[in-house]
């Protein structure tokens, strides 16, 4: 299942503060833990009360402390959420001790000693495996996922690749400049579009699926075609993967049987009820993303009481869901859905904040590309800058994801977004 811990970033105390109180700690009690320093902190959900109280009795044993609700200490059913304070050492003491209690509390010290080594402090994690392949981000940078929409509405290349000749175009030029994956869509999922039939969808994309497959097969082509200086330069992971931007069971189907390695699902496995049960079956990976109402309503006032929160809540139960329906954890990519139901504040706070999300333990996309929040803050409220002239914005965009944690980057312009985070990756990996 999806981790239900959480490392939280408390870099002050306005952040702690926030984050206790949402916990259900008085605002005395708040104030005593932001006067304390501990260099980790650890949310986790869903305990038996009982636990929640030896938790804090044993932390506070070990200099640490833990955050819980006023309520906790009175109730006798039902579940609480707490925030464990302390030092990977005393938080790993703190589960060797709590291995032999009940209340639920020896599953959570397995939980623990797991979570910790996924954050690194013993086990670097670098790798991501799609298909047979894996990419070791941390060295390497990260996976880039060129974008080809066959459609005649999406709102920066719609129209674009509907013939034949442009649609092989842009697949040779997505290999040619470095993609690692190339994500074809035959719905435009742009705010206000309405979809078409399952029938037109799985018309676009299978061609460009089949296309994509035979030319990538010709392993020897890219290497025929390199010369130096000629500004094309061979791929070392070899093929591309080739992933469908679909959230029909039916077209996810039709686009595994072509080649399709990935499915990119905008609705996180829910508009789609079948969805589960034919990843588990074909063992292709997906992406689970976040969106808040459908394509046709989600910008009208999206409205978040916590945006972090909420679509960490969502990914947490969708990804859970989806390995309890049978899917590999390991097959599973999230993204916390920038431009899917969020405002310019939101999804500049999702950039920002993305490594709460590579807390889950996930590898997480972003796609920032072309996006309108860009244009709104190059160009004005009234007058934002089309998406033809949001280049620069979305490298800028591209490049501080990577640098917060994103190991896929999902992007229209693949040759100038390789080039910006061959720099930045040189300046992040500088030893």
């Amino acid at each position: 299942m999806g981790y239900r811990i959480r490392k939280l970033e408390i870099r002050n105390k306005d952040t702690g503060m926030q984050e206790f109180a949402k916990i259900g700690s008085t605002l005395p009690g708040q104030r005593i833990m932001t006067d304390k320093i501990f260099p980790l902190a650890l949310k986790v959900k869903d305990l038996n009360p009982h636990g929640a109280n030896i938790l804090k009795q044993e932390m506070l044993s070990r200099a640490g402390d833990v955050v819980t609700s006023r309520d906790s200490l009175i109730q006798d059913e039902g579940l609480t959420d707490v925030i464990i304070l302390g030092t990977e050492k005393s938080v790993r003491s703190l589960a060797e001790k709590i291995k032999m209690q009940p209340f639920g509390l020896k599953k959570l010290a397995a939980e623990l000693e797991e979570y910790l080594d996924f954050l690194g402090m013993r086990v670097p994690v670098s790798a991501v495996k799609i298909g047979k392949k894996i990419f070791d981000t941390i060295n390497n940078g990260p996976i880039i996922m060129g974008i080809l929409n066959v459609t005649d509405d999406s709102f920066f290349d719609g129209g674009k690749y509907l013939s034949e000749n442009d649609m092989r175009q842009r697949v040779e030029a997505v290999w040619r400049e470095g993609g690692h994956i190339i994500d074809i869509g035959g719905l435009s999922t742009r705010p206000g579009s309405r979809p078409v039939s399952a029938e037109e969808e799985m018309r676009r994309v299978l061609p460009a699926i089949d296309y994509v497959r035979s030319f990538t097969g010709q392993k020897d082509l890219r290497m025929q075609d390199y010369k130096p200086g000629n500004g094309i330069e061979p791929n070392k992971c070899g093929d591309i993967i080739v992933s469908c931007d679909t959230y029909r069971s039916e077209v996810a189907r039709a686009a595994i049987k072509a080649g399709a390695e990935i499915i990119n699902d905008i609705s996180g496995l829910t508009f789609d009820g079948n969805m589960p049960q034919l990843l588990a079956e074909t063992g292709a990976s997906v992406v689970i993303m976040h969106i808040k109402g459908t394509p046709e309503n989600m910008q009208k006032n999206p409205h978040y009481d916590d945006v972090i929160d909420e679509i960490y809540e969502f990914l947490y139960k969708q990804t859970d869901f989806a390995i309890k329906s049978g899917v590999q954890r390991e097959k599973i990519i999230i993204d916390p859905g920038i431009g899917f139901g969020k405002t310019l504040e939101h999804n500049l706070k999702i950039i920002r904040r993305l490594p709460d999300f590579v807390n889950m333990g996930f590898p997480v996309m972003a796609g920032a590309s072309r996006k309108s929040f860009i244009g709104n803050i190059l160009g004005e409220t009234i007058c934002p800058r089309p998406a033809g002239q949001r280049l620069e914005g979305s490298l800028a965009a591209a490049v501080c994801s990577y640098i917060n944690g994103a190991s896929i980057l999902r992007v229209h312009d693949v040759k100038q977004t390789c080039d910006a985070l061959k720099i930045a990756s040189a300046i992040k990996n500088q030893k």
